[in-house]
């Protein structure tokens, strides 16, 4: 009986769990960069980010 077959199989389940985790991480920076975004807030009716100089 070969036994080349099983470890291929056995490694599917590692696959599936490492694209699992890079998609959460990936979603999870995704959040934080806009929590950052929104959290920094606006200057009042400008629609400017905070902290951004007014250069005009």
């Amino acid at each position: 009986m070969p036994s080349g077959g099983v470890r291929r199989v056995n490694n599917l389940p590692l696959y599936l769990i490492g694209v699992a985790v890079v998609l959460f991480l990936g979603i999870m920076a995704l959040v934080a960069m806009d929590r950052s975004n929104t959290k920094q807030g606006y200057l009042a009716g400008e629609g400017r980010a905070a902290g951004v100089p007014h250069l005009v």
